[in-house]
């Protein structure tokens, strides 16, 4: 069922400031980025964000048509807004293009995972929720299961960064982290290849485990040692 106006995610206040379509734009993004909203979720109607935003059905008409143009909703003739998931290779293919002549492109991108992922399983260890640890555990669960199956371990794997995400309770880690694994596909193919999927299990489990204890330190240490893991077993060194 999609959101309405009543219902609590959908967190929008009157406009105040001049510049109304600037203000509309952001209050509807804000509402649906913070708001659970899933791809294929229907926006409020115009009439409905108009009156709770008190501005015109036309300004309102005109922000839904930038968030169009931005990839985050799509619109179709006499129906209502629907959210839709931006398309991480609207990143990733200029970030490929910047990295594609780069002799340290792979350690690039790692070190970019590295930054952003340590802190992000601290962060997961401060906030989960139980729920949001039982649906990691489940993603254990999946890549046991997967077994020597490399294409469906690679899966569980991209699918346990994103519940590791989801732990956060921070919507960024999401944008940053989507165009990152899709280029990152072939460096996990390799590393799991060679650190088989024994390996991968146990890093992410430790990694679990900090999470589901909510310690912070133990959860950085753990993802420290996977991604020092990950990098050993690709025969690359850290730069100096």
């Amino acid at each position: 069922m999609s959101p309405s106006m009543s219902d609590p995610r959908v967190k929008v206040k009157p406009l105040r400031k001049p510049s109304l379509l600037d203000g509309a734009i952001n209050a509807i993004q804000k509402a649906i980025l913070q708001g659970g909203f899933r791809p294929g979720d229907l926006l409020p109607s115009e009439g409905e964000l108009a009156d709770r935003l008190g501005i015109s059905r036309t300004i309102v008409r005109e922000a839904i048509r930038v968030l169009e143009a931005r990839g985050l909703v799509e619109t179709g003739q006499g129906r209502r807004a629907r959210f839709r998931s931006g398309d991480p290779k609207a990143v990733s293919a200029p970030l490929h293009i910047l990295i594609s002549g780069s002799e340290h492109a792979l350690l690039d991108l790692l070190e970019v995972r590295r930054s952003i992922e340590v802190e992000m399983a601290a962060l997961a260890a401060r906030r989960a929720t139980d729920a949001q640890v039982l649906a990691l555990g489940k993603t254990m669960d999946e890549m046991r299961q997967a077994g020597s199956d490399l294409d469906e371990l690679i899966e569980a794997d991209f699918r346990f960064h994103t519940r590791l995400a989801d732990c956060t309770g921070n919507v960024v880690f999401h944008a940053l982290l989507e165009p990152l694994a899709d280029l990152l596909r072939a460096s996990r193919q390799r590393s799991l290849k060679s650190a088989g999927a024994a390996v991968s299990v146990s890093c992410h489990q430790a990694i679990h485990d900090a999470v589901a204890r909510h310690d912070e330190d133990a959860a950085r240490r753990a993802m420290i040692d996977h991604l020092d893991i990950t990098l050993r077993h690709l025969g690359e060194k850290p730069r100096p």
